[in-house]
């Protein structure tokens, strides 16, 4: 009997001490049992981590939409393989809108390579020459000079007339961009009569032209494309009368290039009749304005002008021979 009492004391014992520790267990701050507090802290980590997850996706597809709009568009493209003939390579760092982004590597202010040509500023350490071609565009004529450019891997700035840049013609022009060419203007109509009448400029009427050209091309490509240099039909040096023009032109940031080395592709009868003789009319004019370091050379095209055509592949090859780089011009 006594025993059994015993036993009842000990379990009785035994019971409170495990309620006590339970009891203690429950209301410690401590406990494991998630509070109102607590469920709320965690709501917010878990929302701060989620919205710093999709603020980094966020960026991320910025950053990527970012990339895309630099390849994208009129001026996404390439640059030509072999602008650059010797070790030393070209970063003009160009930043006009008549080229795509990839050709800025070798794209030179104009007046810049004026001041080269006839002054001797030094715009690259190697020799740098400038293929440039008037009187596109042309649909018989273009794609051919265009296919053998992409041959030779080498650049070139082409001077327009305004009355040809046509639905037809625009993907010639979206080419020329894209494959790391510049376009400039060479006026609206090539008119000597309008332009120059007796011999001399008439400024309204290039600015006119001018004008007309800007707009005629950016109906088709669109207000980004904003070429800047500009070529005189016939070239600067044949007229008098043309400051009015140039500081007019200047006014909206045109700058006008003639050229020093030509090779004599529109000279009619004294134009030379083979390939030798178009590279040797360029390396003579070259060595006549005394070897400068920036040349920039004149040439057409126009469908009759085959024999540039064909030549192309032997001037730049003289050139690189020479030691010439191959730039466009902004």
């Amino acid at each position: 009997m006594i025993l059994g009492t015993i036993l009842v004391l000990v379990l009785l014992i035994l019971a409170f001490s495990l309620l006590f520790s339970l009891w203690k267990h429950l209301s410690s701050p401590e406990s494991t049992t998630p509070t109102v507090s607590s469920l709320s802290s965690a709501t917010e980590e878990v929302s701060s981590s989620a919205d710093s997850s999709l603020s980094e996706d966020q960026s991320d597809r910025s950053a990527s939409s970012s990339e895309a709009a630099e390849t994208s568009g009129i001026f996404s493209g390439i640059a030509q393989p072999n602008a650059d003939t010797t070790d030393v390579k070209q970063n003009a760092g160009g930043t006009g809108k008549n080229h795509n982004r990839a050709a800025s590597v070798y794209a030179y202010n104009t007046a810049d390579v004026n001041d080269a040509m006839y002054n001797g500023k030094t715009i690259f350490s190697e020799k740098l020459a400038f293929l440039t071609f008037d009187d596109g565009v042309d649909p018989a004529s273009t794609p051919l000079l265009l296919d053998m450019l992409k041959e030779l891997g080498v650049p070139a700035t082409f001077f327009m007339v305004g009355q040809s840049f046509t639905a037809e013609n625009k993907p010639l022009l979206e080419r020329s961009l894209a494959e790391g060419h510049a376009l400039a203007f060479h006026s609206f109509d090539h008119d000597y009569d309008k332009l120059y009448p007796g011999g001399v400029g008439n400024a309204t009427e290039i600015l006119a032209q001018y004008h007309k050209s800007k707009d005629a091309l950016q109906a088709l490509l669109g207000k980004e494309v904003d070429p800047k240099p500009w070529r005189y039909p016939g070239g600067h040096m044949s007229w008098d009368g043309l400051e009015e023009a140039d500081a007019e032109l200047k006014k909206e940031g045109v700058e006008w290039m003639d050229w020093n080395c030509l090779n004599g592709d529109a000279e009619g009868s004294t134009s030379p009749d083979s390939t030798e003789g178009q590279v040797s009319r360029i390396l003579e004019a070259w060595e006549a304005y005394g070897k400068p370091n920036v040349i920039t050379i004149l040439m057409h095209d126009t469908a009759a002008k085959t024999l540039t055509r064909n030549s192309l592949p032997a001037i730049v090859h003289a050139l690189q021979e020479q030691g010439f780089s191959f730039g466009v011009l902004e």
